[in-house]
């Protein structure tokens, strides 16, 4: 029978004949119609159609591993957090890494995993230049930005730090503090988060140092005012 159902494919395939074949085991069925294959469903209507029943999976396996693409029927089914209806895709074995690679193309940008729907298109890419690009608002419970460089040396003796004056100057002239952007430079645009991060640190270092050379100021005033006596 195998044979059979062998010669029926290669004859279809030379001459495009549409040719409608059956092949049954126990209670497995393979259907080939027109050049559509179908596992335990009659008259595929695409390429390859595979029906499961109640537990649709399709497995990719060695000895010591497999890949399985699955539809949850029910809420938990082949992953703890799915529910009836969800697609699953799960690695077992030795390995549970699932890997989405593609050709380096230089690193130039032009390749990429990509999601979307038909509502929004393509709304978050993932490209072969080491870029992620998101069209929306991300949720998460920690963000980590790894930093080239901090601020601190603010507080080294032979730091230049403008005077109260000259910071007044510079905002009465340019509307914004020194060394940071102008609204006009970061609305609609991006910026780099850990140098946004390390210039708003400088300047509370900045204020911080403000402050403390006020506090010192007011000091002295008041050792220098007599202290009254009360009668």
């Amino acid at each position: 029978m195998k044979r059979i159902i062998f010669i029926s494919l290669i004859i279809s395939s030379i001459f495009n004949i549409n040719v409608q074949a059956q092949w049954i085991q126990g209670s497995s069925t393979l259907y080939y119609n027109g050049g559509n294959v179908g596992i335990g469903c009659e008259s595929p209507s695409a390429t390859l159609k595979v029906h499961g029943g109640d537990f649709p999976v399709i497995e990719l396996s060695n000895p010591n591993q497999k890949m399985q693409i699955a539809i949850a029927t029910q809420d938990g089914f082949f992953a703890g957090a799915a529910k009836a209806g969800d697609a699953v895709i799960r690695k077992l074995g030795s390995s549970h890494n699932i890997l989405l690679y593609m050709p380096g193309n230089s690193g130039d940008g032009s390749s990429g995993i990509k999601f979307g729907d038909e509502k929004n298109g393509v709304f978050m890419g993932i490209y072969n230049n080491k870029t992620v690009r998101l069209d929306g608002i991300l949720y998460a419970t920690e963000v980590r930005v790894q930093a080239n460089a901090w601020a601190d040396e603010v507080f080294e003796k032979d730091y230049n730090l403008r005077t109260l004056g000259e910071v007044e100057a510079f905002i009465e002239k340019y509307k914004h503090l020194p060394e940071i952007p102008a609204q006009s430079d970061i609305v609609g645009k991006d910026y780099n988060v850990a140098e946004m991060n390390r210039l708003l640190l400088k300047k509370v270092e900045e204020l911080s140092l403000y402050v403390i050379s006020q506090e010192k100021r007011i000091r002295q005033l008041e050792k220098k005012q007599p202290v009254r006596r009360k009668r």
